[in-house]
């Protein structure tokens, strides 16, 4: 989205507003080892929804 927002196709309408953080959870079962592709979800939801540890 910046890409877009520093090409000028999309404007901030509100600047100085933003919405307060959500919480996110991922839940999977603790009896089992994380597959390869529960790694790869989870890490991609923290790039993506900017999760830190």
């Amino acid at each position: 989205m910046q890409y877009y927002l520093d090409t000028g196709q999309l404007v901030s309408v509100l600047p100085d507003w933003s919405r307060p953080p959500t919480a996110l959870h991922i839940l999977y079962p603790p009896n089992r080892h994380q597959s390869a592709r529960l790694k790869v979800f989870t890490e991609w939801v923290m790039h993506t929804f900017g999760v830190r540890e």
